[in-house]
């Protein structure tokens, strides 16, 4: 779910049809979100799926964000502040309902250089930058030239899951 938009997607204001682009999309004199192209469908004006401040989540995402996190097993939260809600607390409401339901199998991971609120809530802390944290899990799981040849093992490697609060 891109609860905060996609700055590559504009989506047709009459016919609704989405066209990914490799370039960003929003422009800096764009009035509601209109890019100023038009649909090569309909020729309906396209609009950007940016999500300012001040600005209502789509309601169909947050919908599906929060079913994707309730029935997650773990969540890793990259480089959030983990301070705007309703999204801020989303990454943690598997890690709720199961209290409630007194079972033990939810984990989430926090990767961020600095505390955030929900620390507390975390199985993990990972006190690093993102893509260090990225090219580590990348070159365990495939191999340690993962950037050259992209080979995958047959076989994971067991990665050491930590169930006691760490800072790294």
């Amino acid at each position: 779910s891109e609860l905060h938009g996609n700055i590559f997607k504009e989506r047709c204001g009459k016919c609704s049809t989405v066209f990914h682009r490799d370039f960003e999309v929003p422009e800096e004199d764009a009035q509601n979100h209109e890019t100023g192209r038009r649909c090569e469908d309909c020729g309906g004006a396209l609009r950007d799926s940016i999500i300012h401040f001040g600005e209502d989540l789509p309601w169909h995402e947050l919908k599906m964000a929060n079913a994707k996190f309730c029935g997650s097993d773990l969540t890793v939260v990259l480089g959030s502040s983990l301070q705007v809600e309703p999204a801020a607390s989303l990454p943690f409401k598997a890690k709720r309902r199961q209290r409630r339901q007194s079972q033990d199998t939810k984990r989430a991971v926090i990767v961020n250089l600095q505390p955030t609120r929900c620390d507390d809530e975390a199985d993990l802390l990972i006190r690093a930058t993102c893509d260090d944290v990225m090219d580590r899990l990348a070159k365990a799981l495939v191999d340690d030239d993962w950037e050259g040849g992209r080979r995958r093992r047959s076989q994971p490697e067991h990665l050491i899951w930590s169930t006691q609060q760490q800072s790294f």
